[in-house]
């Protein structure tokens, strides 16, 4: 292996992922769900993977180019299915209703109770009183209904 192999496939890895993030009209591969999350570790693990190691640059852009295509399915899909958005990412869990906790939901998410409090505080707000509704979502962020009617 050459340091030119090696810098044919960082270049085309490269291309490969400016290209993806064109298309899937990210700016960045910040990953927004978990599906967006394992997607951008697979794509990493087949440029990273690759660089070093015998296979050739066609086998590294055909991959990458068939990983890409499969997010892009994949996202497609989720956003014509609402079906298939809960079954590949699931879907939030309410915490609190009308200011009342649901424990069974914590018991679902299995977030700790100091945990839920921490993600108040973030919220800026200190007392499970001023808490209406709350919500667990898929990002594993959690989401206030204040009864002052603010949203969180």
């Amino acid at each position: 292996m050459t340091f030119f192999d090696v810098a044919v496939k960082l270049i085309a890895a490269f291309l490969i992922i400016s290209i993806y993030m064109k298309i899937s009209a990210n700016s960045q591969l910040a990953p927004l769900t978990a599906s967006d999350q394992v997607g951008n570790i697979v794509l990493a693990a087949l440029a990273g993977g690759t660089l070093t190691s015998d296979v050739s640059v066609w086998v590294l852009i055909v991959s990458m180019v068939l990983w890409c295509s499969l997010q892009i399915f994949v996202r497609w899909a989720k956003f014509k299915s609402t079906k298939l958005t809960a079954l590949v990412d699931g879907e939030r869990i309410q915490l609190v209703r009308k200011g009342e906790l649901l424990l069974k939901s914590f018991e679902k998410t299995k977030l700790l109770p100091e945990d839920f409090i921490l993600k108040l505080h973030q919220n800026d707000i200190h007392s499970l009183k001023e808490v209406w509704n709350a919500w667990y979502e898929t990002d594993g962020s959690v989401t206030v209904d204040k009864k002052d009617g603010k949203k969180m």
